[in-house]
């Protein structure tokens, strides 16, 4: 038996496989569905470069950073913003905890660092780390230069 197309049903066919090209398109790319756990800092204060005291030996002993955050890890995030001098965690460095943290929001935090005794101490950079919430896999790792003096 031999299948004899018509106009009509090549027409149609034709228009099915566009229908189901354009509906693959529109369907969810790799790279859309890639959760987004990011922050986004608002404020900052005071703002880099600074001089300040060591934590709780004055006034002006931390900085704060407010930031927005979205998280989409699906079991919530930890979020770190932690001081770095020349490459590693500050000595004697001070920093906001976290709790898990889902969707979207905002949040004020601190950093500062302890008088060890070896002088006044250069903050170069800070971590941004974003964490699940065991802390076994790294969702967002990020570093940003500043310039704070603490004495």
């Amino acid at each position: 038996m031999k299948t004899v197309l018509s106009w009509r049903s090549q027409s149609r066919f034709g228009l099915c496989c566009l229908m189901f090209f354009v509906l693959f398109l529109s369907c969810n790319s790799d790279e859309e569905s890639t959760p987004i756990n990011d922050i986004s800092i608002t404020a900052v204060d005071p703002e880099s470069p600074g001089t300040l005291g060591f934590y709780e030996t004055s006034t002006s002993d931390r900085v704060t950073i407010t930031y927005d955050y979205h998280i989409s890890h699906p079991e919530g995030a930890r979020i770190w913003i932690i001081p770095y001098t020349e490459g590693d965690k500050s000595e004697g460095y001070v920093y906001s905890s976290s709790g898990v943290f889902k969707g979207s929001g905002q949040r004020t935090v601190i950093f500062s660092t302890e008088d060890v005794g070896s002088g006044p101490l250069h903050v170069d950079q800070i971590k941004i780390s974003i964490t699940n919430p065991d802390q076994s896999t790294q969702l967002l790792e990020r570093f940003v230069d500043v310039d704070y003096t603490f004495e």
